[in-house]
Order: C-alpha cells, then structure tokens, then sequence
C-alpha cells in the first residue's frame, strides 16, 4: 500500500530515514517500482482510451503517431513506453480530441 505523505507530513523525516521504524533502502526500492509499474498502467490504459475516443485501430493509430503497430500494441499492454517524440505526438491528439468536446459544449 503506498505511503500517504501528505497526512505523514510532519513526520515525514523519520519515515525516510533508511532503517527507521522497518524501511530500509530494499524496502524503498520496491515501493519505487510499484509507482513506476501503476504509472506505466495508467499511461497504457491512457493511451488505449485516446484511440478508442479517436475510433482508431491500433494501425491508424500508430500512424498518426509516427510508429508502428507494434510499437502502439507493446504501450497498451504495458511492455513499454513512448519516446519523448511519440508522447508528444499524443498529448497534440489529445489535444484536438478535448478541443472538438470543447466546442461540442458550446
């Protein structure tokens, strides 16, 4: 379970000190990697929901991306993440998709 660092605020010097009350640098580092792989689900989950707002295939996609079927294919299942290019790519996709339900509002 993550750590709630807001409410631990005052007390959130004790509880990074390495071996302080049961954490160690072990400890620590595998809380890293439960952020990084829901950070990495999330990002997967985003970007299949994009596409699917778009109404795309994963080919479509990953042509107006710039990369290859594949590549879309590996980012929704999790097995990797876009380059900083393709990431910007997406976020202007993004972009038109929030500004047609913008003006969907109007």
């Amino acid at each position: 379970m993550p750590i709630d660092w807001v409410s631990l605020a005052p007390y959130h010097v004790l509880y990074c000190l390495p071996g302080s009350f049961g954490w160690n640098d072990e400890s620590l580092n595998a809380e890293k990697e439960d952020m990084a792989k829901r950070s990495e689900k999330q990002l997967a989950k985003t970007i299949k929901d994009l596409r699917a707002k778009l109404g795309l295939t994963q080919e479509q996609f990953a042509a107006k991306v710039g990369v290859t079927f594949s590549t879309v294919n590996r980012w929704e299942n999790g097995r990797g993440k876009p380059s900083p290019l393709a990431m910007r790519r997406i976020e202007e996709l993004r972009a038109e998709i929030d500004s047609r339900e913008h003006r969907r509002r109007r």
